[in-house]
């Protein structure tokens, strides 16, 4: 089984990533995550949970990154 990772970063939405999560859905031969890090849990979370993705979210705020390195 292949296992499909979506990584989004500093942005809380992603208007084409739908399309993603509905075609994704079709299949049976792939295991889905995605993770985003961003400042604070971004509105996708649950939705890519409703299509049965495995969902992570790590605080990150690109404005402090040497700090958080």
């Amino acid at each position: 089984m292949m296992h499909i990772v979506f990584l989004m970063a500093n942005n809380s939405t992603a208007p084409y990533f739908r399309y993603f999560m509905a075609e994704a859905r079709k299949r049976g031969d792939a295991r889905f995550t995605f993770v985003a890090l961003t400042r604070s849990p971004p509105g996708m979370v649950d939705e890519a949970r409703s299509f049965g993705w495995e969902v992570n979210w790590i605080p990150f705020d690109h404005h402090q990154l040497k700090r958080q390195m």
